[in-house]
């Protein structure tokens, strides 16, 4: 379920929760009552710390960049402008140091 997450997340970046979780549940009918918001909302968080450390510093032009920024943002490609790159990378480097656990 967690892989199918990550498939959607990938196909259709921007795509909101409750879409998600139907098309979850419409793929996999016995885990309904076990996807979650909480579990939908870990896979991204993975997966946008997981695309951060692949975009290399100052890349705001390549596939990968703008995956992570429609995933961080729920941005359409469409709507995808240089200013709301430059700005959302800017704000993810600040969101993933206050995420660091170092207990």
């Amino acid at each position: 379920m967690r892989e199918e997450i990550r498939k959607i997340f990938y196909r259709t970046p921007n795509k909101s929760y409750p879409k998600i979780l139907a098309e979850i549940q419409k793929k996999f009918p016995h885990t309904a009552e076990i996807c979650s918001e909480e579990i939908i909302s870990s896979e991204r968080s993975e997966m946008i710390r997981e695309l951060a450390a692949r975009v290399s510093v100052g890349d705001n032009q390549s596939d990968l960049a703008k995956t992570l920024v429609m995933i961080y943002k729920c941005v359409p490609k469409e709507r995808l402008t240089t200013a709301i790159m430059n700005r959302a990378l800017y704000e993810l480097r600040f969101d993933l140091v206050d995420r660091i656990n170092f207990s």
